[in-house]
């Protein structure tokens, strides 16, 4: 029974998450229902981690509370960042810790969890409960996603802003839930708006995206009949299609480097058995030569732009396309960055402990009315005079490391990431391998999409994609389990 509510709650997650912006914008905005709405997802994460917790501690107790450091190590680094956490309510107001808690460390305390969850409840589960929960998980995700699509090519067909009006975006709302853009304008002269379907801001929509792309993808794949392969090659055009149409230009910069993978190592694994059929070792050790410095460019690619091309003045590049320069976001992005970073390195105390939970991110911008409660705001308000920029844009350093850097400093951030990487740090290995494993592939690809996104905004801000994150990965290691070796044997076609 505990299993089968599990299986609901996350189906619910995962249908209502990707249309829940615009839902809960129109219940305020239209309605005027009580904002506190908004929560819901809240409340469920909080009785789906209860669960885990108690089948976590039943497992503890049958084992007479013998805890193994690899398979708990997620949970002990959580209660660490927890612990680092609390000690910042000595110098920062409870309000803007807890917003700030809420949006940097509460979805990674549920992916924490989730992650100990996999390890000792889910693989337990019997052969009928795991088929059916990934049954589940599948149709939910693929709801969610038809939902969402439905939402943003209607609003292509009646017009972006008319559509979203009517959901009440742009309009006023007192409390938690406030006003929303329509999506923000394309920034090389055009009048037309950027996509953001039924989020709030076309950046989260494509996070969002990025995120079911890989979970397509490994559907696609794994599909035998013609059938399948028509409709599951059709979701995943449309999906590229609407990450075109956000001009999230991290999201295309996620598109390029799971792309580019993808089809070097379909060549690369092509090759090596034409080469091992020719029994040529020295030309094999080339090829893996190759293989390591190719994938090693797509990898640091995106850092490098990320840290290093993003923060440089491109408002006089005349070479690239304005739509992937724009000039003024771009500009307006190392700005915040740069004085972020000035602000981090303006003292050693800064970038060693940070300046406490909720000084910098979503949770200290204006729109929560607790702007001049930040230390960043109190201490370096010149700094924002030097950049050129707004008191509320000093504490937005559009880069979620710099922002948790910022935070909690630098051991917060190293205990931060070693969760955070949990889907992806072995990506390096997936690459080198002899047979690449697609299913783990495809899903690490697009978990490093938001990873690229971290590099270039606060993109976890964004609840939906936040706890997006725990429910297809959850949906990821069951369908591993049940098919572990499907991939491998049905290589894609590229």
């Amino acid at each position: 029974m505990i299993n089968k509510t599990v299986g609901y709650i996350l189906s619910l997650l995962a249908i209502l998450l990707p249309i829940q912006g615009a839902l809960i914008l129109f219940i305020t905005n239209k309605l005027n229902w009580n904002t506190n709405v908004s929560f819901w997802k809240e409340g469920l994460v909080i009785i789906l981690s209860a669960i885990f917790i108690y089948q976590i501690s039943l497992v503890l107790y049958r084992r007479h509370n013998r805890i193994e450091i690899k398979l708990f190590w997620p949970i002990f680094v959580y209660f660490g960042l927890c612990l680092l956490a609390v000690m910042d309510l000595i110098r920062i107001p409870l309000p803007l810790w807890v917003l700030g808690f809420r949006f940097e460390l509460f979805w990674l305390g549920f992916f924490a969890l989730t992650a100990v969850w996999i390890k000792l409840i889910l693989k337990d589960f019997s052969p009928e409960n795991k088929l059916w929960l990934e049954t589940v998980l599948k149709y939910s995700i693929i709801v969610g996603f038809i939902l969402s699509s439905i939402f943003s090519i209607t609003s292509l067909v009646v017009g972006q802003q008319e559509f979203l009006s009517y959901f009440g975006y742009g309009q006023a709302s007192i409390g938690f839930v406030s006003s929303a853009p329509n999506g923000h304008v394309i920034d090389y002269g055009n009048d037309s708006l950027r996509l953001s379907g039924p989020f709030s801001t076309p950046n989260h929509y494509a996070g969002y995206l990025i995120l079911v792309l890989g979970f397509l993808l490994s559907m696609l794949a794994r599909s035998k009949s013609l059938k399948n392969r028509i409709i599951f090659g059709g979701t995943v055009i449309l999906n590229l299609v609407l990450i075109f149409l956000t001009y999230a230009r991290f999201a295309w910069l996620s598109f390029f480097c799971i792309f580019a993978w993808l089809i070097w190592l379909g060549i690369k694994e092509y090759v090596q058995h034409k080469l091992e059929s020719f029994g040529s070792r020295f030309l094999i050790q080339a090829l893996r030569i190759k293989n390591y410095l190719i994938l090693g460019f797509i990898l640091i690619l995106p850092i490098f732009i990320g840290l290093v091309v993003i923060n440089t003045n491109l408002s006089e590049v005349k070479y690239l396309p304005q739509a992937l320069v724009k000039s003024n976001s771009t500009e307006l992005h190392r700005r915040h960055f740069l004085a972020s970073s000035e602000v981090l390195f303006a003292r050693p105390n800064n970038y060693l402990v940070g300046l406490g939970l909720g000084s910098s991110g979503p949770a200290a911008k204006i729109d929560y009315g607790h702007l001049n409660d930040s230390p960043i705001v109190k201490y370096y308000y010149p700094t924002a005079e030097k950049w050129f920029i707004d008191n509320a844009d000093l504490v937005i350093p559009e880069n979620w490391f710099l922002q948790v850097w910022l935070n909690g400093g630098i051991i917060y951030l190293f205990g931060y990431l070693s969760i955070f990487l949990i889907p992806i740090w072995s990506l390096w290995k997936s690459f080198a391998s002899k047979e690449t494993n697609w299913q783990n592939l495809y899903f690490q690809l697009s978990y490093f999409g938001i990873f690229i996104g971290c590099l270039f905004l606060h993109i976890l801000e964004n609840q939906t994609v936040a706890f997006m994150w725990s429910i297809i990965f959850i949906y990821w290691k069951l369908s591993v389990m049940i098919n572990p070796d499907s991939i491998i044997e049905e290589k894609p076609s590229l």
